[in-house]
């Protein structure tokens, strides 16, 4: 639960990142489109792996740096919390995975 609160914030930037691809890749697709009527194919393919190259890299690259950062931070902050926080986060946990479990 405490990373999830640790990792929600992130949430805003990874849409930031992706409004960004988006507006990237348009400007790949234009520059598709105008390789292909100079009837460049090579061009056309290329600017479409380029778009999927750097979709993948920049969303691995977020996925990896931030996580590596946040399990840093979790590690050297969970200690620290004062004891009725520990106390919500018990209950949040217990509150969560007995709602998600099936009745028995």
């Amino acid at each position: 639960m405490f990373c999830i609160l640790l990792f929600f914030p992130l949430g805003y930037l990874a849409r930031l990142m992706d409004t960004l691809l988006i507006q990237f890749n348009e400007q790949l697709s234009r520059k598709a489109v105008m390789a292909a009527e100079r009837g460049d194919a090579r061009g056309v393919s290329g600017k479409h792996l380029m778009g999927i190259m750097i979709s993948f890299a920049a969303t691995v690259l977020f996925i990896f740096i931030f996580l590596y950062a946040g399990a840093l931070l979790a590690a050297w902050v969970f200690p620290l919390l004062p004891q009725f926080f520990m106390k919500a986060l018990n209950l949040c946990y217990f509150f969560c995975h007995c709602s998600v479990l099936p009745w028995p």
